[in-house]
């Protein structure tokens, strides 16, 4: 009887279609690995935190990071605070555009500007926020211009309003005073609601720089009595001085 062949060519053309249609799935995957693993290393991380985007920043333009703690310290609490917000926004969408949030792109940031006009900041919020980008990140002068005169346009489109729109007559409050009278038959309470009103309407300050008073900061002074502020209010080192008259 005539031998039946066994593993000859006949399976051969199958087989080697079969592995070549295996090469071609792997190749495939690999690729598909190789470009997941390249996205996923672009794409910043989640958002780091104000002052250590500030940080990475000045590392990435050359400042010693023994210097970074000082450089930081000319920021006040209440700017940061102001430029955190900034930052959050900015991260979150250069995360959407696979963009590095440290890296200058001028287009990014117009776009950027025009979400956040669109989402009703103010000019002057705005001002704030290119504050906060332009110390993050090192724009040129001819970008730095574009985007001034990007804001500029955004201020005749959107006029700032007035901080005050009205107005209030202080003199039924002055009569309603003067009834407190005499000063020595006056509670503490009232005593001291009638020198708070009065050193408001004299001075102008705030109830946060009148909370600032410290006893051992008034003294008398020939015929009157100095009440000094020496305290860090806001933004700058501020000294304010309420003179008060001696009876």
């Amino acid at each position: 009887m005539p031998k039946r062949q066994s593993g000859g060519s006949g399976d051969s053309g199958p087989r080697r279609k079969r592995g070549r249609k295996y090469d071609r799935i792997s190749t495939a995957a690999l690729a598909l690995l190789m470009m997941t693993k390249v996205i996923s290393s672009t794409t910043p991380e989640a958002y780091i935190g104000c002052r250590e985007i500030i940080r990475k920043s000045m590392i990435k333009r050359g400042v010693p990071e023994e210097v970074i703690p000082i450089v930081t310290a000319s920021i006040s609490k209440g700017t940061l605070n102001q430029y955190d917000i900034c930052y959050r926004k900015w991260w979150e969408f250069c995360v959407n555009l696979n963009s590095d949030p440290l890296t200058p792109n001028l287009k990014n940031n117009l776009f950027f500007f025009k979400e956040q006009m669109n989402n009703e900041l103010s000019y002057s919020s705005l001002n704030i926020y290119r504050s906060a980008l332009n110390l993050i990140i090192e724009q040129s002068l001819h970008d730095d211009r574009i985007i001034e005169r990007f804001l500029k346009g955004v201020y005749n489109l959107r006029p700032p309003m007035p901080k005050y729109q009205s107005t209030w007559d202080p003199e039924p409050v002055l009569s309603y005073l003067k009834t407190l009278y005499p000063l020595d038959s006056l509670t503490i309470e009232l005593l001291t609601k009638k020198l708070v009103m009065l050193l408001e309407l004299a001075s102008g300050e705030r109830e946060h720089t009148l909370s600032k008073i410290s006893l051992n900061k008034i003294s008398k002074v020939k015929d009157r009595i100095e009440i000094k502020i020496s305290e860090e209010l806001w933004k700058k080192q501020t000294s304010t001085c309420f003179d008060t008259s001696l009876p």
